[in-house]
């Protein structure tokens, strides 16, 4: 009974969070589990220690890049399909989701692990993503659709980044172990 109380305090001072200064707290929230993600994929690649300044620059990527980048996707999202939750609405949500927002951000992921993470050189990066591209985004495929099709038609607006960012908890995982 004592955790479901504690678990409900936290909750409501998190949406009272979300309602006041959404985009903070969806910057917090994002470099929080973007940070949590890689350190379950170095402990899943059996590494002895986290390299703690790692797990540092990709919550850093998550504060910076990944919570406002969501924050105002969604909100050019609701705005440009007019708030509709249809299911012919929801279904072009996902699909220009996935085919401009989902291979940006996996772009950009790709990118950051190379030049910040990996410290490779501009033309090695580029060269990576050339090679490995298509194979991340088919993968992609086979998660994100599902996710922002129950995204977009069930999780009200202030959530969504939160929700996004929990399923990126297991996806971002095996994308840093692989890069």
């Amino acid at each position: 009974m004592a955790r479901h109380t504690l678990f409900t305090r936290l909750w409501r001072k998190y949406v009272r969070a979300l309602r006041r200064r959404p985009l903070r707290t969806k910057m917090l929230t994002s470099g929080t589990l973007m940070g949590v993600s890689d350190a379950m994929a170095q402990k899943i690649s059996g590494t002895d220690s986290i390299k703690l300044w790692r797990t540092a620059l990709m919550a850093l990527y998550g504060l910076l890049w990944v919570g406002p980048t969501g924050h105002y996707w969604h909100e050019v999202c609701e705005s440009f399909f007019s708030k509709r939750r249809d299911n012919a609405t929801v279904i072009r949500k996902v699909a220009v989701e996935q085919l401009t927002y989902g291979p940006v951000q996996n772009v950009s992921m790709m990118i950051y692990l190379g030049l910040i993470i990996k410290g490779k050189a501009w033309n090695t990066v580029v060269s990576k993503i050339r090679a490995d591209l298509l194979r991340v985004q088919v993968a992609a495929w086979k998660i994100w659709p599902l996710a922002a099709l129950i995204n977009h038609k069930f999780v009200p607006i202030q959530l969504r980044v939160l929700f996004m960012n929990l399923v990126a908890l297991f996806w971002s995982s095996p994308l840093t172990l692989n890069h």
